[in-house]
């Protein structure tokens, strides 16, 4: 693509980041953030560029959060930007409220289950996750697995 759209760059984004493309997702990321901020669409007149926005977001949580959503739950494959100590990420999922938080040393995620019950997907694993819960794991770099621990 030659990125002619302003919603180009936000997908690349996402795409990038899923695949471990660290550099080139932050660029595209940036990039996309630059459509508003700096006006390089020579565009500002006309507003903002909702779409874009709502592609930042998509960047932000299903590429560098690594979420994904299914029957079975909310999964989670973060891959942040070096520059990000953490991201959180309110979420809704079959009527469930919960809150992620991403974090990247120590690489860990915690699960705030505000209502409602859910799955976590992590890996080839799924965690019950009950209504009113914080739930906590780590990256076991020996076992290149997440581990649930209580901090």
């Amino acid at each position: 693509t030659a990125h002619g759209s302003s919603l180009d760059p936000a997908i690349h984004s996402l795409v990038a980041a899923r695949l471990g493309a660290a550099d080139l997702a932050e660029r595209y990321f940036e990039q996309t953030v630059a459509i508003d901020s700096q006006d390089s669409t020579g565009s500002e007149a006309l507003g903002l560029h909702i779409a874009t926005l709502g592609g930042l977001w998509q960047a932000t949580v299903f590429g560098f959060g690594g979420v994904t959503v299914s029957e079975a739950g909310i999964g989670v494959n973060p891959h942040l930007p070096v520059v990000w100590r953490s991201l959180t990420i309110p979420l809704r999922w079959h009527g469930s409220r919960m809150v992620l938080t991403i974090t990247r040393e120590p690489r860990t995620i915690t699960v705030e289950v505000q209502d409602g019950a859910a799955n976590l997907l992590l890996g080839e694993h799924t965690f019950p996750l009950a209504p009113a819960t914080t739930t906590h794991f780590r990256w076991d770099a020996a076992f290149s697995d997440w581990q649930q621990f209580t901090p």
